[in-house]
């Protein structure tokens, strides 16, 4: 059984400040350890070419939150709505990496160094190897995730 179970969801937002388009991806997470459950969120302004990456984001800003608080990948459960975060361990393997996940890499890779430091993008990925991560049906009847939404 986990000791903490995540929640997480992505959002992008365009919106106009000063007669320019700025770019938002917003994260939010339920965290559920010690039989408490905590919301966290955030956002932060991006460059136009990076808008896809919101899910990931979200992901990205829930690995670094579980670490801050000292919890293994092991311990871990992971839900989300966002295929190809959910498939990500299964297309880490040598042997299945699809050509979506191979395309998206690179990009990944670079917004993590841009956004979080050099080590984020290495980190995120080994500990998605190790935790359990859960597909949930986008708006359905999952209250955490309407949640997160």
């Amino acid at each position: 059984m986990s000791k903490v179970v995540a929640y997480i969801d992505g959002c992008h937002v365009k919106y106009i400040a000063d007669g320019q388009p700025k770019f938002v991806n917003g994260w939010s997470m339920i965290l559920h350890h010690n039989s408490q459950s905590e919301e966290l969120y955030g956002a932060r302004v991006i460059r136009k070419q990076d808008s896809g990456l919101h899910e990931f984001f979200a992901f990205v800003e829930c690995v670094l939150e579980l670490k801050r608080r000292g919890y293994k990948p092991e311990d871990v459960s992971i839900y989300t709505d966002d295929q190809i975060v959910t498939y990500i361990p299964f297309d880490l393997h040598p042997d299945n990496y699809s050509r979506g996940f191979l395309m998206n890499l690179p990009k990944w890779k670079k917004a993590c160094h841009h956004y979080f430091d050099e080590h984020t993008f290495e980190e995120a990925l080994q500990f998605i190897q190790k935790c359990r991560i859960n597909k949930v049906k986008g708006h359905a009847l999952c209250v955490d995730n309407h949640r997160c939404d």
